[in-house]
């Protein structure tokens, strides 16, 4: 389950029926409420702002080259291989290889985001990543409503 949702999935007005009706019991609430609260407390955010550790955090801690290494092998550790027929992964690019991308998120930056973070210094979409290795790349919108293709 989630304790925190950033985005308008369990806002204080979708909440507030089910809350009354006893479909959602208080003590789920309660337990993820104390979930939020004891993480921010651990990072300090109700302590005095000198002693909070990200409020010295400036433009220069944004982006560093040990971030983006730590990015690149989080990413690489997260990925997911779930079945491999003709030893096709990981791609090897060259001149002959063509890929074709389906999705209305191929083209996407903004959406790869999400809507818990700042500005990223540099966000590459699908199709412009995958240029680098493959000589065609050949795309297409598919669904167009971007969330759930029906």
């Amino acid at each position: 389950g989630m304790d925190l949702d950033c985005g308008l999935f369990a806002t204080a007005d979708q909440l507030r029926d089910p809350l009354k009706k006893a479909q959602i019991p208080m003590s789920m609430m309660d337990t993820a409420l104390k979930h939020l609260v004891s993480v921010q407390m651990r990072i300090g955010m109700f302590d005095p702002k000198e002693q909070q550790p990200f409020a010295k955090l400036g433009a220069d801690d944004i982006s560093t080259d040990a971030h983006k290494t730590l990015a690149l092998e989080a990413a690489q550790q997260g990925i997911t291989l779930l079945k491999n027929d003709g030893d096709v992964l990981p791609l090897k690019g060259g001149k002959a290889m063509t890929v074709a991308l389906i999705g209305p998120h191929c083209q996407s930056t903004a959406e790869m985001q999400g809507n818990y973070a700042g500005p990223a210094a540099h966000i590459v979409s699908p199709v412009e990543g995958i240029t680098k290795y493959a000589a065609q790349v050949k795309y297409a919108q598919g669904c167009d409503n971007g969330i759930v293709c029906n």
